[in-house]
């Protein structure tokens, strides 16, 4: 009986970790309050913005920059490029739908 508990438990935290990597996701790629729509009533409501921007960007030369850089080096190299995007999201109240970090 005191394994089934245990095993029960072991699961109950595994599916707490796998809602809480959903829901990080989630966020990730939707606006808060988009997110939140979807988590309670399972649909969002369509939204119309009069004014809407989509940026794609890359950093060019990167690759050829860091081939011979330590991969510790890389990360804080990337980290600092999304800390400046980040500080200007804030700066200009932004929404910032979706980042992709490939590290």
């Amino acid at each position: 009986m005191y394994e089934q508990s245990l095993e029960l438990e072991k699961q109950r935290d595994l599916i707490k970790q796998e809602k809480e990597k959903s829901e990080k996701l989630l966020l990730n790629i939707l606006p808060a309050e988009v997110a939140e729509e979807l988590k309670t009533k399972g649909q969002a409501d369509v939204r119309h913005y009069e004014l809407a921007s989509v940026l794609f960007a890359d950093i060019k030369g990167f690759t050829s920059a860091v081939e011979t850089m330590e991969p510790a080096d890389v990360v804080r190299a990337l980290e600092v490029y999304f800390n400046a995007f980040d500080e200007i999201i804030h700066k200009y109240r932004i929404e910032k739908i979706k980042c992709q970090r490939f590290f």
